[in-house]
């Protein structure tokens, strides 16, 4: 083997080789042999090449390339243009988060980048980890894949490196608002997926992103898949910690919208905790939003309807401020059904 040709078999993604360690003939102690070294040793023989029995090299020397994040997950680098790439994980802290929690997670959210670039080695260390999921915390957005997913994007990525874009957007479009319809408030929400410059759309199991969205009006929270040819499609969508949070159907444009609706038609009892409210035709998911009475958010619950059951019993978060206030007579209460999945 030519020695100029190592660099590129002992290649390693998120890694720089910067030499090797082997043998010295004249101290008969082992050194550190650039690639400048080994291709001066290279010309002693005739043909150029390096032979077992006139120099062995033991190990090969890399370096990480590359910055920590934040919490210490990975190494990075940050193009020109903003797009932050996972040159590399660091397992060792993965395996210390997946002690607590079956999500590995990546946070680059300090670097404020829309895109983020990774190897798909980097995927593939995270799953060597067993981890049930691997979660890219964002600029505005995280984004989360589980062990499904993550196989399917590889396998579809062919070895090339993947980006994902995560952008919002504080307004629908015309367009966007006539396929939708009247709604109080709303943004968009547009997710991208590449390798080597080729969009993937679809993948097997389950994604969610997460994006802040501060609910100021009062009506139905629903999310909606707005597909190419114009029409829409219903996803599955919770408030947490306020945060919009969309099942995904495919890597594509969403539209995250308040919808108004008569707060007290659906009602049949007002809890401490909870609100039950009646089974209405074609839905099968529900959420409830409580505001006071100037308007502010207090809390969110969301359940499916089970199908012997007439009415649906949504639960507060047990917090003892919302407790406390749930017993107001002045709290202007919300709770309607999603459109069916």
């Amino acid at each position: 083997m030519y020695a100029d040709e190592l660099k590129t078999v002992f290649h390693r993604d998120g890694f720089t080789l910067t030499g090797f360690v082997g043998p010295d003939p004249d101290s008969k102690e082992d050194k550190l042999y650039t690639l400048s070294d080994l291709h001066k040793l290279s010309t002693v023989f005739d043909d150029g090449q390096l032979h077992a029995g006139k120099t062995t090299i033991c190990t090969a020397q890399w370096e990480r390339i590359g910055n920590k994040t934040e919490d210490s997950s990975a190494y990075y680098t940050k193009a020109d243009d903003g797009t932050v790439k996972i040159e590399s994980v660091d397992q060792d802290e993965l395996k210390k988060q997946l002690e607590t929690d079956s999500t590995a997670q990546i946070d680059v959210s300090g670097l404020e980048a829309e895109k983020v670039t990774l190897p798909v080695s980097a995927v593939n260390d995270v799953l060597a980890l067993e981890a049930k999921a691997l979660s890219i915390k964002m600029a505005d957005a995280a984004i989360t894949l589980d062990k499904t997913a993550m196989q399917s994007v590889v396998e579809t990525a062919d070895g090339n490196d993947i980006q994902l874009h995560v952008s919002t957007g504080d307004a629908l479009s015309s367009d966007q608002t006539e396929i939708i319809g009247d709604i109080e408030q709303g943004m968009v929400l547009d997710v991208s997926l590449t390798a080597n410059g080729t969009e993937i759309h679809s993948f097997n199991g389950k994604v969610t992103v997460s994006v802040p969205f501060t609910w100021t009006q009062q009506g139905v929270l629903q999310a909606w898949y707005l597909a190419d040819d114009g029409t829409k499609e219903p996803v599955e969508v919770a408030y947490r910690d306020g945060n919009a949070v969309l099942t995904l159907k495919h890597f594509s444009t969403y539209a995250i919208v308040v919808k108004a609706n008569d707060p007290d038609s659906g009602i049949v009892s007002m809890g401490e905790n909870e609100v039950t409210v009646q089974k209405q035709a074609d839905a099968v998911y529900y959420a409830a939003a409580l505001y006071a009475e100037d308007g502010r958010f207090l809390a969110y619950a969301a359940s499916e309807a089970a199908e012997d059951e007439e009415t649906v019993t949504l639960k507060w978060a047990p917090t003892g401020r919302r407790r406390r206030r749930s017993r107001c007579s002045s709290l202007t209460r919300t709770a309607s059904p999603s459109p069916k999945r």
